[in-house]
C-alpha cells in the first residue's frame, strides 16, 4: 500500500549497528528506494556492536537551531579505530545514555532524517565514568539554486534526490564559509560529461543544483564537488 514514490529505508534491532539502505550510517548518504510495483532484493546485514562491560557512559541531550528538544535522534559511538562500540535512540525528552564503553576519546555521530547529521568527540576518563556531551542538530532546508538558512558547520556533500532518478535529480551541498565551487559528474568510465558549476563564488549554506540526463544513457554516474579547499565525491544511478 505504498505510494509510487522514493523511499529512506531504516534497519535496526538490538545488539546491532543500525543503519540506512544501502550499509550506510547516515540518512544523506541512503540510497532511496523507488517503490514502483513489487520490488525485492532490499537487504541488510547489521553488525554486532562491540561494547562489553566496561563503566564509561555517554550521555547527553540533543537540540535542534531553536534549542527544542528532538526525538527519535540515532546516535553512534566510534572508537579511534572507527568500530562501532554502541548505539542510542534520543527519547521524547530529546536525552540519550550510551553505555559499555572503556577509557579512550570516541566520536559521537547523531542522525535523523530532516535533520543535517552531526558529530563530536567525546572522552572517558578513568577518573570520571560519566561523560556529558548536549549536541544540536539543525534541520535541512531545502530549495534551488541560492544558500539556504541553514548554516553549516562543516562543507559537505548531501546527496542528490531521488536516486535512482529520471531524467532529473537534485544535488544537495553545504558550505561552512564563502568559497569558490565546481560542480561536475562523470560517467562509469571517468569521463567528464556534464559541468553544472564552474569555480562559481557562492556563499556559505546549503545549496541545490538540478542535473538533468536527458539523452544520457542509464547507469552509475558520479558527482564531484570541489571548493577551494575540499573535494568530494558521491555516486548516482540513472534508470530509463
Amino acid at each position: 500500500n505504498l505510494r509510487n514514490e522514493n523511499y529512506i529505508l531504516f534497519f535496526s534491532a538490538s545488539d546491532y549497528v543500525p543503519e540506512f539502505f544501502d550499509n550506510v550510517q547516515t540518512w544523506e548518504d541512503a540510497t532511496p528506494v523507488a517503490a514502483s510495483g513489487t520490488v525485492t532484493g532490499i537487504n541488510a546485514a547489521l553488525d554486532s556492536v562491540q561494547g562489553d562491560s566496561s563503566f564509561g557512559k555517554i550521555t547527553g541531550i540533543l537540540r535542534n537551531g531553536s534549542n527544542t528538544l528532538v526525538s527519535g535522534v540515532i546516535l553512534t559511538v566510534k572508537n579511534s579505530a572507527g568500530s562501532v562500540i554502541n548505539t542510542s535512540f534520543t527519547g521524547a525528552d530529546g536525552s540519550y545514555s550510551i553505555e559499555g564503553l572503556a577509557t579512550g576519546t570516541y566520536t559521537v555521530s547523531a542522525t535523523k532524517i530532516d535533520y543535517a547529521s552531526a558529530t563530536s568527540n567525546a572522552v572517558i576518563d578513568i577518573n570520571q565514568s560519566t561523560t556529558v556531551l548536549n549536541m544540536n542538530i539543525t534541520p535541512t532546508v531545502l530549495g534551488v539554486g541560492e544558500g539556504m538558512e541553514e548554516i553549516p558547520t562543516e562543507t559537505a556533500l548531501r546527496g542528490n534526490y531521488p536516486n535512482p532518478f529520471n531524467p532529473t535529480t537534485n544535488i544537495t551541498f553545504a558550505l561552512r564559509e564563502n568559497t569558490t565551487v565546481t560542480l561536475r559528474v562523470y560517467n562509469i568510465l571517468g569521463a567528464e560529461i556534464s559541468t553544472l558549476l564552474n569555480n562559481e563564488p557562492m556563499d556559505a549554506g546549503v545549496h541545490q543544483v538540478s542535473f538533468i540526463a536527458t539523452g544520457f544513457p542509464s547507469g552509475i554516474y558520479f558527482y564531484q564537488l570541489l571548493t577551494t579547499n575540499e573535494a568530494m565525491t558521491k555516486k548516482m544511478v540513472l534508470t530509463k
